[in-house]
């Protein structure tokens, strides 16, 4: 699979102080010329009815998770006073609780926080040894460094979450594969579970039945032969909503790819789209999984709990966005030699299987805009 490389959405927390002061307007300019989209917590209300009455937690809550990372900008702008009765520069109490909310929602890898080199914090956030939170310092009159090393931090962090929640998908597919006998397979999340349907239900049936021959939908009684050199692009829009199914039809015929199907694959027939060169022996099979619509209705019932405020197509877009990328994620995993052949073993026929486990790596996926 091409790795596709997007930018990383980034939610600021921080006191109503470090907005006023233009701080945080500061380290959201500086992150965007990283390519990294920053939102500050006032954007999450946007919607709101009314923000003296707004439920806040519910729309923390829901909206927290749309983002990749979580920056705490933490200023002393608040002074405590300790036992012993020494006083200090502290974080603001609601920026300590967004903390915990962001490192619930998020993990704490996905949470960093960048205070100033004045402010006490909190014994538990730094515990012994190393914090379990990624840790950055400023002063007041120099904070550019700062904010540089935490761009770097979040595009490190990207590449190493990504490919530790690849070594995690391998070992839930291996779990189900060892249990899938004893027990139905249950996936949580909808991407995850529509992925593997369609990795069943459609790339493989294809390539199952593919070489009983197939024929045009505006002419089904001609059958053509399975040709010598077939691929399959499997094309995933990088957001989806309720009108995809249509989007989808318009896509296929704007680029001409035609209507294809098998007559007799499995229990019934199987429907395709692409381009047949019968002169040359090849045919290209283009798709767009409409089972992706699942992971919309997921989200929209997630942003739907109430919380006094309209709907947020941002929030929307932002974890339309994450589930896309885990549904790209489980898709490769599955199409990986080691776990296809596992998921392979309902075949029988070990020629066949094998014929199929070849095909296999004549399948692409990448990330298309079939609005275009």
């Amino acid at each position: 699979m091409r790795q596709i490389k997007r930018k990383q959405n980034v939610i600021i927390f921080s006191a109503g102080e470090s907005i006023r002061n233009g701080n945080v307007e500061y380290i959201k300019r500086k992150l965007d010329d990283s390519d990294i989209l920053c939102f500050d917590w006032q954007s999450l209300f946007s919607q709101a009815h009314n923000m003296e009455q707004i439920a806040l937690l519910p729309a923390l809550l829901k909206k927290i998770p749309t983002f990749d990372f979580a920056l705490i900008v933490a200023e002393g702008v608040d002074t405590v006073k300790l036992r012993g009765n020494d006083e200090c520069s502290a974080i603001r109490d609601n920026v300590i609780f967004e903390l915990g909310l962001c490192t619930m929602a998020l993990g704490a890898e996905r949470v960093i926080l960048l205070a100033e080199d004045n402010v006490r914090i909190p014994e538990d956030l730094v515990g012994v040894g190393k914090m379990g939170i990624e840790y950055v310092t400023f002063s007041s009159g120099s904070r550019e460094p700062a904010i540089g090393k935490v761009g770097e931090i979040i595009g490190k962090k990207a590449d190493l979450l990504t490919e530790r929640f690849m070594l995690q998908l391998g070992e839930i597919i291996e779990h189900i594969n060892k249990n899938s006998e004893q027990v139905s397979p249950v996936f949580v999340g909808a991407a995850v579970s529509s992925a593997e349907a369609y990795f069943i239900n459609f790339i493989v049936r294809l390539f199952e039945n593919i070489d009983k021959g197939f024929s045009r939908r505006e002419h089904p009684e001609k059958v053509y032969q399975c040709p010598d050199r077939i691929k399959l692009r499997i094309c995933l829009p990088p957001a989806v909503n309720m009108s995809a199914r249509s989007m989808i039809s318009v896509y296929f015929k704007k680029h001409g790819y035609e209507d294809f199907f098998i007559v007799n694959a499995g229990i019934r027939g199987l429907f395709f789209n692409g381009m047949f060169d019968e002169s040359g022996s090849s045919l290209l099979i283009v798709d767009v999984p409409t089972s992706i619509t699942a992971s919309y209705v997921l989200v929209n019932s997630v942003l739907n709990i109430d919380s006094d405020a309209d709907y947020d197509t941002s929030a929307e877009k932002r974890f339309i966005t994450k589930e896309m990328d885990i549904y790209a994620f489980a898709l490769n995993k599955l199409l990986s030699p080691e776990v296809a052949r596992k998921r392979l073993s309902f075949i029988r026929d070990g020629k066949k299987a094998e014929r199929v486990l070849n095909q296999l790596q004549n399948v692409s996926i990448e990330f298309v805009d079939i609005t275009r």
